[in-house]
């Protein structure tokens, strides 16, 4: 589904991309995968991923600890976590890693266009928001 969103962006679909809003959750985790793991081998899946989708690097990533899930082993781990990232073009992403969940695997990917929305769909089609319609191509 990534690749025919990508390739929707780049036909100028819904219009310049202006944020993308995204989540990454797993059921659960041993202590031993801690909040440096979270980001280095969950959240580099998307962090890999934005900046081809749309055409751009970088310009600044901070990440964010929300109060901690009480499925936490122990209380130095930050889960859930929020990855703010914005590339040189000013398009910003929000990312939700949250590898604790209890309730299974989660991965969710919208982006906010000019013109309209592209939604990486729980079914395997990605929807469109787009001139008062909402589809799947």
């Amino acid at each position: 589904e990534y690749v025919q969103m990508k390739k929707m962006i780049d036909d100028g679909v819904i219009g310049q991309p202006l944020m993308i809003d995204e989540r990454h959750y797993n059921q659960t985790q041993p202590e031993e995968y801690d909040s440096r793991r979270s980001i280095i081998e969950t959240a580099i899946h998307e962090i890999d991923l934005d900046h081809w989708l749309v055409n751009d690097d970088y310009a600044n990533i901070r990440v964010f600890a929300p109060r901690q899930t009480r499925h936490a082993q122990n209380k130095d781990i930050k889960d859930p976590q929020i990855v703010m990232m914005e590339t040189k073009s000013g398009i910003n992403i929000y990312l939700q890693v949250f590898v604790r969940c209890q309730y299974g695997y989660d991965i969710k990917c919208d982006v906010v266009g000019e013109e309209g929305v592209l939604e990486l769909p729980t079914v395997p089609q990605v929807a469109t928001r787009l001139n008062a319609q909402h589809s799947t191509a």
